[in-house]
């Protein structure tokens, strides 16, 4: 899917140089067919704070297509992504690896 979207592959790129996560995963994709109107990545670090996090990317990272993010560290990940019922387990239920 990142190859027939290049400006999610670019996004991907720039958010891992800007601020080295451990994995990213793309778990929602508007406009499957052309145009893309949209997109949201998971993103699980440990560097920085949520809000240091979302600042750097929000701030960092320019793009023509609109895109969210949600961040966990690898703690949280690995405790909610298994737990029935959250938002981090749908996201790594439906969501595709892209990083990491």
């Amino acid at each position: 899917m990142i190859k027939k979207f290049p400006e999610i592959g670019r996004v991907i790129n720039e958010i891992v140089e800007l601020v080295e996560p451990k994995q990213i995963l793309l778990f929602h994709a508007k406009g499957l067919s052309h145009p893309l109107v949209g997109f949201k990545l998971c993103i699980i670090q440990d560097k920085l704070s949520r809000e240091e996090l979302e600042r750097q990317v929000y701030i960092g990272v320019d793009s023509e297509v609109p895109f969210d993010i949600v961040t966990y560290t690898p703690g949280e990940w690995e405790q909610l992504s298994v737990q029935e019922g959250s938002f981090a387990s749908r996201i790594q239920q439906t969501g595709v690896v892209v990083y990491g």
